[in-house]
């Protein structure tokens, strides 16, 4: 195995591929390390720490799968999953809808529309899917749980001004816009499939974590095994 590695170190073309896919996705995991700026570091820190159920739990458990980092607030919260999902659907529309499917039949020139019709729904689903972040996770009410908003983002009600309400959808949009496009270079530039790569990091990234809060609550008796 280490001679096989060494080998293709020795290849300059394929030693450059390598290197760039790992810098790219060195990028990707440092963008989910940035929390957005109007967000309470500390409470989020601890809310994702303490909180294993209601929708912050069901948040966090969901992240281990998804790539994204939403139980963070971070620029890269929503991760690559919007992309996927826009795939899918344009994928299932191109069995069913008479203009998609005529598309696919047109070859090279067919795929390259389907793929800019991708990134438009990409950016439709991002908005909606932050805006709806924005208010029911980063704004609960006293009942679901605490404001994450820092103080100097927020209105006198508590809520976020609606000036950055603004400001977090369009990071987090452009955050998984940036990482559409990161994983179309390692495709291109790279090893590999860029969208694959970058979900598989990011579950790897999260196992540890979640193998770790897993075996604490074995410990503590809270999966159902405790007296």
């Amino acid at each position: 195995m280490l001679e096989k590695l060494r080998v293709v170190f020795t290849i300059p073309e394929l030693r450059q591929k390598i290197l760039l896919t790992l810098f790219l996705l060195a990028v990707y995991r440092v963008g989910y390390l940035i929390p957005m700026p109007m967000v309470d570091a500390n409470q989020i820190q601890i809310l994702s720490q303490s909180n294993t159920g209601g929708l912050a739990g069901l948040i966090a458990k969901a992240t281990v799968f998804s790539a994204s980092q939403l139980d963070k607030a971070t620029i890269f919260g929503l991760g690559i999953m919007p992309y996927i999902t826009a795939s899918i659907i344009l994928q299932l529309l191109g069995t069913v809808y008479p203009p998609l499917m005529e598309l696919r039949k047109e070859g090279e020139a067919g795929r390259k529309k389907i793929n800019e019709y991708t990134r438009y729904l990409t950016v439709a689903l991002c908005l909606v899917q932050s805006v709806a972040y924005v208010w029911y996770y980063l704004m609960p009410t006293p009942n679901d749980g605490p404001n994450l908003i820092a103080d100097e983002f927020e209105n006198a009600d508590g809520t976020m001004m609606l000036g950055w309400q603004i400001v977090a959808v369009l990071i987090m949009t452009g955050g998984t816009i940036f990482l559409m496009w990161l994983g179309e270079q390692i495709t291109s530039r790279g090893i590999g499939n860029g969208v694959s790569l970058i979900i598989m990091a990011g579950i790897l990234a999260q196992l540890p974590r979640s193998f770790a809060q897993m075996f604490t609550q074995v410990r503590e008796g809270s999966m159902g095994g405790g007296t």
